[in-house]
């Protein structure tokens, strides 16, 4: 599915009128969760102009960055743990300050990006290994983080201190030069292929996403079952 253009805006679609059915309006209340596969980035510029708000995941290159920005997503998710975690295998090198650590870095590049090219999509990375990550990323537009972390947070008497901003990705950082825009598929492929972390773990997630997807459905289906219609109390 992770692969299938046609499919996936297909499974969007059909969850968006199941919640309409159910007076849920689904322009305000759903986001779907979108492989930023090239199929997927397509996909996701289709809902977007459908009024289906997507949140492309499995981001690891700058070029799935790019190209999702181009397509309009309104959620753009870097996994940052994961980005730490093929470093960490890689160099074999078990730490990185969390201000060199490859996950943080590539989030920050990708904010600092769609900062200063004015870029609405929302960066909201996931994936955090620590409290570490999170911290260097205070500031983003939004930050998935487990619940392990947030309590660590709470127990923390240091100050959560504010390391990105506008004034941050306009100045501190020097402009990003990047490809022309939109993307092309061809320079997509080159770009993206060129980055073997990106490769080697949005092959690796998509896997997994395979399997959380069945999961989704089936729970979905059993809330559709248990949940009566109009007609059906009527």
């Amino acid at each position: 599915l992770s692969f299938d253009t046609h499919e996936l805006i297909n499974a969007a679609m059909g969850l968006a009128d199941a919640l309409e059915r159910r007076g849920v309006d689904a322009a305000s209340k759903l986001c779907v969760r979108m492989p930023a596969t090239w199929e997927g980035i397509q996909a996701c510029e289709a809902l977007e102009k459908e009024g289906v708000q997507c949140n492309m995941t499995l981001v690891c290159s700058l070029a799935q960055g790019i190209a999702c920005a181009d397509a309009g997503a309104s959620r753009v998710t870097p996994f940052v743990g994961r980005t730490l975690d093929w470093h960490r295998a890689e160099h074999a090198r078990d730490h990185y300050p969390a201000h060199e650590d490859p996950g943080v870095l590539r989030t920050k590049r990708l904010y600092t990006l769609y900062h200063q090219e004015g870029v609405p999509s929302m960066v909201t990375p996931t994936s955090f290994r620590n409290i570490h990550e999170v911290r260097e990323l205070a500031g983003c537009d939004s930050l998935i983080i487990p619940p392990l972390i947030m309590e660590e947070l709470r127990a923390c008497s240091d100050p959560l201190m504010l390391k990105l901003s506008d004034n941050y990705a306009r100045t501190l950082w020097p402009r990003e030069e990047v490809a022309a825009r939109p993307l092309s598929f061809g320079r997509f492929v080159r770009l993206h292929d060129a980055d073997a972390c990106a490769v080697e773990l949005l092959e690796k997630s998509v896997h997994g996403f395979a399997v959380e997807e069945r999961h989704l459905e089936e729970l979905v289906a059993e809330i559709m079952v248990e949940t009566p219609t109009d007609s059906d109390e009527g």
